[in-house]
């Protein structure tokens, strides 16, 4: 997937029929069965109301911050990472974030789309939103290193993997 493509899909989102927060969700739609599997998945997140409210939205996707990226990448097989681990794993920190840099702060991610706003699933709005850049405290900006324009899937995927043993050993 091109910059172009990832930016202009989490625009799309953005600005479609509304996605709901939820977490644990990658764009799957909301139904009772989808809630409640989450629900035993995630218990301390899940409480009785955060369930009763979104069984309000059943028939509506879903995602969370990190679930958002992976939607944008479902077909190129993105590892299920969550915020931190997108961010260290997959960006290399820039001074003057760019579209198509993720922003970051502790434990939420978001796709910086130009000077002024960021494309994220947003717990306290309760959906994926464009967001003002300046009523957000981002702690750090980084060029997503996962889109390569110039290399092909399976160059990508061997970049990444060699990139994670250098990181971690091996």
């Amino acid at each position: 997937m091109t910059k172009d493509e990832f930016i202009n899909k989490a625009i799309e989102i953005a600005s479609g029929e509304p996605v709901m927060y939820a977490y644990g969700f990658t764009g799957q739609v909301l139904s009772e069965a989808s809630i409640l599997a989450k629900a035993k998945q995630y218990p301390n997140w899940y409480t009785g109301t955060r369930i009763n409210n979104l069984r309000t939205f059943i028939g509506r996707k879903a995602c969370d911050c990190s679930g958002l990226i992976k939607w944008i990448l479902k077909e190129e097989m993105f590892p299920d990472f969550n915020a931190d681990s997108i961010y260290s794993v997959y960006c290399k920190t820039v001074s003057k974030p760019y579209a198509g840099c993720l922003a970051h702060k502790n434990g939420h991610i978001g796709i910086f789309i130009n000077d002024h706003s960021v494309v994220e699933a947003s717990s306290t709005e309760g959906r994926v939103i464009i967001s003002d850049i300046s009523k957000r405290n981002w702690t750090e900006f980084g060029e997503f290193t996962y889109l390569k324009e110039e290399m092909s899937k399976q160059e990508c995927l061997l970049q990444d993997l060699k990139d994670l043993i250098k990181k971690y050993g091996g």
